[in-house]
């Protein structure tokens, strides 16, 4: 498949995706200060080379926080005009480790993100819905 056939395919996908796995309606909007956090530490991630990408390629953008527990969050890298069609965007979660003000993405992807890493409940939280049996974690 030619490079920017294949590329369309997969921003297509990552489009489909991304209006299947919304963010849910109980998961909650983040305060400036987690979300000026939340971006930082989604630019840097070494995480799947995601801090490799050009910062002017996306924005960080969809914040949730989820209503469960405030030390888990989702966010979206969606492409701007100068980055569509040169990488493909994804959706992170992240964690905020307890007395930190600190945000850490601990997955990422465009399927089954944080699935193994966060509790199922968080995730049903925060993207809408849950990992398929044997993947997840059970319990809050």
């Amino acid at each position: 498949m030619p490079h920017r056939t294949m590329l369309a395919a997969l921003a297509a996908g990552a489009l489909v995706l991304g209006a299947l796995a919304g963010p849910a309606a109980a998961s909650k909007a983040p305060t400036a200060d987690q979300a000026k956090r939340i971006t930082r530490a989604v630019k840097t991630t070494k995480l799947g080379g995601a801090n490799r990408i050009s910062t002017r390629w996306y924005t960080v953008d969809r914040i949730r926080i989820s209503s469960l527990s405030d030390n888990w969050a989702l966010a979206w890298q969606t492409a701007t005009k100068a980055g569509e069609g040169r990488f493909q965007p994804a959706y992170f979660i992240l964690v905020n480790p307890q007395g930190s003000k600190r945000w850490v993405v601990v997955s990422l992807g465009t399927a089954l993100v944080g699935c193994g890493v966060a509790p199922d409940a968080v995730l049903q939280d925060l993207v809408g819905v849950g990992c398929p049996p044997g993947e997840g974690i059970a319990g809050s």
